[in-house]
């Protein structure tokens, strides 16, 4: 019996030691150095799409070769799996779709489920910043809502560029705090502050 919870203890503790040295890499890539002509721009980090594809390609070994080998597996196990492998494929696809260009006009951006369009500084109504989410939300005057996740690699620029550019009173005084946390260099974390 002291066995059973020694050994389950050991592999919960190994188990977040993994988890969290994952996101540190995660974070670090947020950092790593960018060539110039990269500098304007905001994307997700290299090793989100590597996170992604092990995602996926784990799965698919457990839904492949695991649950639906085996005559009358769990459906509703499959159907998880299949479903956290579809998600592993948005995630992927969103790497590689999602862009944005930051200028002195404003904002350029292509998301995954958005057409392709320009926000001009000058046309934010407003900033806030969801921290559950980690997401800045910049609402226009048209109505648009844009999201920018503050894990994208380039997040520092942006705060600087909103910052200097958008309508002061705009931006929303939790906003500002973390705009101003990021424009240091300090954007928000999973694992600490945001």
């Amino acid at each position: 019996m002291n066995e059973f919870w020694i050994n389950l203890a050991f592999h919960c503790v190994l188990g977040q030691f993994a988890v969290m040295s994952i996101i540190r890499w995660a974070e670090r890539g947020r950092f790593s150095a960018r060539p110039a002509n990269q500098r304007y721009q905001l994307r997700q980090p290299r090793p989100f799409l590597f996170i992604a594809m092990a995602g996926f390609v784990v799965l698919a070994g457990f839904a492949l070769f695991g649950d639906i080998g085996r005559i009358g597996g769990n459906r509703w196990l499959s159907a998880a799996l299949f479903g956290l492998m579809a998600l592993s494929l948005v995630l992927i696809a969103g790497y590689c779709v999602e862009r944005y260009h930051l200028s002195v006009r404003g904002l350029g951006y292509q998301g995954l489920l958005l057409p392709r369009g320009d926000l001009e500084w000058s046309c934010i109504d407003r900033v806030e910043y969801s921290r559950p989410m980690m997401w800045f939300v910049l609402r226009a005057r048209d109505g648009r809502v844009l999201r920018i996740s503050a894990m994208l690699a380039g997040v520092p620029e942006f705060a600087r560029h909103l910052m200097q550019h958008a309508p002061g009173a705009s931006i929303t005084p939790a906003a500002r705090q973390v705009l101003e946390a990021s424009a240091r260099g300090a954007p928000p974390t999973l694992l600490g502050s945001g």
